[in-house]
């Protein structure tokens, strides 16, 4: 129960979350009927140049919305949703690290690199 309580369990999952969402959205464009290698090729790299925008930002809207509602009661405690987070001492997702093997994955799988 201390992980899912954890503030950085919370902004670990909202990384994930967007990264997910962007993949699903990815998917289904690549699923159309309507699409063509050169529609493909546009989807992905827009989807890679998302994770290049999240990666410069240095989060993406999920963890920043977690940012915002986490409510402090003092300067040490903060809630999400009534349920008091913990700053535990072990590292969380390195999110520049984790978006760049997204996107290489996704260059791999692609074979973008001989498309470009």
């Amino acid at each position: 129960m201390d992980k899912l309580s954890s503030m950085l369990f919370l902004m670990d999952f909202g990384l994930m979350k967007d990264v997910l969402r962007e993949l699903s959205s990815l998917s289904l464009r690549l699923q159309s009927r309507s699409a063509t290698v050169v529609i493909s090729s546009s989807n992905i790299a827009e989807t890679l140049r998302v994770f290049e925008g999240m990666k410069m930002a240095g989060n993406g809207k999920s963890v920043n919305a977690a940012q915002l509602a986490c409510v402090s009661e003092t300067a040490e405690d903060k809630f999400f949703k009534g349920i008091k987070l913990l700053n535990s001492g072990k590292s969380g997702i390195h999110a520049g690290q984790f978006l760049t093997a997204v996107a290489d994955n996704l260059k791999a799988c692609c074979l973008w690199e001989t498309m470009t």
